[in-house]
């Protein structure tokens, strides 16, 4: 039989995937760690299994979920075997581990009092770490020498012993940025200025983003912290090529991966580590490199977007070793399954951001609290169901369309309004959890139901009339929709379309492209053509954030997609408002049935569906079978519905305003009602020099790529010659 290759599995602690140069951070200096992803294969959706350390590493080396390898928490042990027990004992196996909670059985309390330990429960010394290496290694984090010479130490030993070999180095050099080492002061190349003497050194942990230093906001402080982390990273880079220039890698295998990564968000109280499992903390970066003449192997700088899970680690190696991995529920990074569900959970701790129940940051852990955080990815639809005590609440994103993870899709509460006593049912929790003062609370009545809030207002702001409804399967003509919504502001999104019954009932397909900042396209047009690749259905419709579809509106729409496709089965754009055609020498107006903070809008006297020189963007509706889609070379954001429009009309297909009124603009995202168009923080931004910039940039782009039909109108604006 031929001699297996040896294998090496480095862990480096604190890693996020986005930080690496190969996984497209410009400003990384990784060299070698992008050699090897060259070299090798390189692994763009590997998730963890936890955001912190000890369940996250342990997963790393049995192979198991936390709830299965039992180190969820400081107060228990492993209860399954590492991968260094599973080789069979021809092997040599070495452990080599740099952060407390990889500390061995046999240190001594006086050893680790010496070593300064701030928490050290006596539970930390019956983890097991050392139980199944033939050596196991533990540095304290204030060594970053001792990890990497101890690692050559071993391998300098090998040519006197013949067996193949097995060897785990772990640094936590990453995770150490908050440290005034050489490496992460001398930063101004990534910072592009000096480091602020605030964050030279600071508390390991969540505390600095509590209490900032004085001279510097939230994103002045991430830039500093991301600066010295970056050059953590740097000088890790530069120790794994030193260190791993002693390895045959002819003849060894080896896995670089991390146990979880770092957040640096502080106005979405996304920072630190630890306590939850959104995507900077389990997106984790992966390489690996095989010998020469591997079975199964991909070619070298292959990379593989199929997701994947650190849980993938141990029956690779096992592969490689010939051992059968068993009953391990990873799977070979050399033959993934093309689709899977991948898990990760915490059951230690969970961070809450500000609101009733906690302070900004406030730590939940399992000594005082009964909790579980628990994150199941189906790609790219991701779920994390929370619980606290005895409430519970879950968040939904679409990582492929919002990899920040901004846009909560889960319907119902997105938190705890507020801890329910215990000698109090779930109906009186509730009651008194609606009563509250808290922004979860308010929010929640904000999203109560369109006909509470009509019957309330409609003597400030007229709105359509309600009509009796029937629900979504009941309707006879109703087909499954695509919406696609562009999202720049979460809140506005959820007291506006997450509000709508169209959207609570789940028989449509929703995407919502998280846009903050631009930073997933600076096109409105690029945006909805990219989305609307991932559209299941026939009938797509563009939708603002900011629209509240009533109750009867399925109702109202499939009624009027019927009398218009009875009359026009080929219409190109279809909307709830437009400009009307010119009739002689006055000026068309606009028409449509809606209610916007300008005034409620009646259907005109002529009925509809009526024909439209070019429909308002607040809802655009195509059929994908009639081949009408935007142009994603349009700039800016504007002009994309005479853009559509004009497009349909070269086609020879027509635009309607058809009668599927809307409610445009109801609210604030502080959930006040805007009675008026100067409420509106929107519109009186129209009125700023920028905004005409670049509403005048795209109607130039409009207006040159449809020179043929000009003049034509919108509802705001006449096209002519730029």
């Amino acid at each position: 039989m031929a001699r297996p290759p040896n294998l090496l599995l480095v862990i480096v602690d604190d890693l996020r995937f986005d930080r690496v140069g190969a996984n497209g951070h410009a400003g990384a200096e990784t060299p070698f760690l992008d050699e090897l992803a060259a070299r090798g294969v390189r692994y763009t959706r590997c998730l963890t299994t936890c955001g912190w350390t000890l369940p996250a590493c342990a997963s790393i080396v049995t192979g198991h979920l936390p709830s299965s390898h039992g180190l969820i928490h400081h107060d228990h042990r492993f209860r399954v075997p590492k991968i260094s027990a599973l080789l069979s004992p021809d092997w040599a196996t070495v452990g080599i581990a740099n952060n407390g909670n990889l500390v061995p059985d046999d240190l001594s309390a006086e050893t680790l009092d010496a070593l300064g330990f701030e928490r050290r429960p006596e539970v930390w010394k019956h983890f097991g770490w050392q139980e199944g290496f033939e050596t196991y290694r533990w540095f304290h984090k204030q060594d970053k020498d001792g990890p990497f010479a101890a690692f050559e130490d071993w391998v300098a030993e090998r040519p006197s012993d013949d067996r193949p070999w097995f060897a785990m180095l772990h640094t936590n050099l990453v995770h150490d940025y908050d440290e005034d080492q050489p490496w992460c002061l001398d930063v101004e190349r990534f910072l592009g200025a000096p480091l602020p003497p605030s964050v030279h050194r600071f508390r390991d942990g969540p505390w600095i983003w509590r209490e900032p230093p004085g001279d510097l906001d939230d994103d002045a402080l991430a830039a500093a912290l991301e600066a010295k982390y970056d050059g953590c990273i740097a000088e890790t880079d530069r120790r794994l090529r030193a260190v791993l220039a002693n390895v045959d890698l002819s003849t060894t295998a080896v896995i670089v991966v991390s146990d979880h990564g770092e957040g640096f968000d502080g106005p979405a109280a996304r920072v630190h580590h630890c306590g939850r499992l959104h995507q900077d903390l389990l997106h984790v970066p992966l390489v690996v490199v095989l010998p020469p003449d591997t079975p199964d192997a991909p070619a070298p700088g292959t990379v593989v977007d199929t997701p994947c899970s650190v849980l993938d680690v141990v029956p690779t190696l096992l592969g490689l070793a010939g051992v059968d991995p068993g009953e391990l529920t990873g799977h070979d990074l050399r033959r993934l399954p093309a689709q899977r569900e991948l898990i990760a959970e915490d059951l230690g701790y969970l961070y809450l951001p500000t609101n009733d129940v906690a302070e900004r940051l406030r730590r939940y852990e399992y000594k005082t609290h009964e909790l579980k955080s628990r994150a199941t990815v189906n790609w790219p639809r991701k779920r994390i169901d929370l619980r606290l005590g005895r409430q519970t609440w879950s968040e939904e994103y679409d990582l492929e369309l919002d990899p920040f993870e901004r846009v909560n899709l889960a319907r119902g509460a997105h938190g705890p309004v507020r801890r329910p006593e215990r000698d109090e049912g779930a109906v009186r929790a509730a009651w008194r959890g609606l009563r509250s003062d808290s922004d979860e609370a308010r929010l929640l009545r904000a999203a109560e139901g369109y006909e509470r809030r009509a019957r309330s207002i409609r003597s400030r702001r007229r709105l359509p009339p309600v009509e009796r409804h029937r629900r979504f399967e009941e309707i006879a003509e109703r087909e499954p929709i695509t919406f696609i919504v562009a999202v720049d502001d979460p809140v506005e999104l959820r007291r506006h379309v997450l509000a709508s019954d169209c959207y609570e009932h789940g028989g449509h397909q929703w995407l919502f492209v998280e846009n903050r900042a631009n930073r997933a396209c600076d096109s409105i047009s690029r945006l909805y053509w990219d989305a609307a690749r991932r559209a299941q259905h026939d009938l797509r419709f563009y939708v603002h954030q900011d629209v509240l579809f009533p109750p009867d509106w399925e109702d109202r729409l499939f009624r009027a997609l019927r009398d218009l496709e009875e009359r026009d089965p080929d219409w190109g754009v279809i909307g709830a408002a437009g400009r009307a055609l010119p009739e002689g020498d006055s000026e068309p107006p606009n028409v449509g049935h809606w209610s916007d903070p300008h005034k409620y809008h009646k259907p005109p006297r002529a009925g509809l569906p009526l024909e439209v020189q070019v429909l308002d963007e607040l809802w655009l509706g195509v059929r994908a079978s009639h081949d009408v889609d935007f142009d994603a070379e349009l700039p800016g954001f504007h002009c994309y519905g005479a853009d559509l429009c004009m497009t349909a009309r070269a086609a020879g297909r027509r635009s309607y305003v058809i009668d599927a009124p809307v409610i445009h603009k109801l609210v604030r995202p502080d959930g006040t009602l805007i009675e008026r168009s100067e409420q509106s923080h929107k519109i009186d931004g129209r009125r700023t020099d920028a905004f005409r910039r670049d509403f005048q940039r795209s109607a130039d782009y409009v207006a040159t790529k449809w020179e043929q039909y000009l003049p034509f109108q919108s509802t705001c604006h006449l096209y002519t010659r730029p």
